[in-house]
């Protein structure tokens, strides 16, 4: 995998991210009702999960 390809990929994670704590983490907290622990922990360990992989792939490119 060259250069460009790992940026794309590591901003194609941080984007998941973002996009799971908005629907799964922040949205359920503002509709009446609708969070649950259990859906709000999920997101937050699927955030850190993409997270974790765009942060290691941005590493590894800071690394060469």
């Amino acid at each position: 995998m060259n250069e460009k390809q790992k940026d794309s990929l590591a901003k194609f994670a941080y984007d998941l991210a973002r996009i799971i704590a908005g629907v799964a983490v922040i949205t359920p907290l503002f509709q009446s009702g609708k969070a649950s622990v259990l859906n709000t922990v999920l997101g937050l360990v699927a955030v850190l999960i993409f997270l974790w992989i765009g942060y290691a792939l941005d590493s590894k490119e800071a690394k060469q």
